[in-house]
């Protein structure tokens, strides 16, 4: 993955991704019990929520750890 792909791509589905979770969860402490009764059903809770803010913390680390640029590299990419 390019410098260019994560920034314009990967970034913004992350967050979004992130955003999601943590909006699913502020909604869920709004709504009524039988919203966070049929979440529970489906798999819900705080496991699964940890799991996947989890994973996609690490698939953001692993994307990171894909490219290591030098200086020399960055500034010959963004000054074409």
């Amino acid at each position: 993955m390019t410098v260019k792909e994560y920034n314009e791509v990967f970034y913004h589905q992350c967050s979004k991704a992130l955003s999601f979770i943590n909006c699913l969860d502020h909604a869920l402490q709004k709504s009524d019990d039988n919203a966070r009764m049929q979440m529970r059903v489906i798999g819900w809770g705080e496991n699964t929520k940890a799991f996947l803010l989890d994973a996609i913390r690490r698939m953001e680390d692993s994307a990171r750890e894909s490219y290591r640029w030098s200086k020399s590299d960055w500034w010959k990419e963004n000054n074409k």
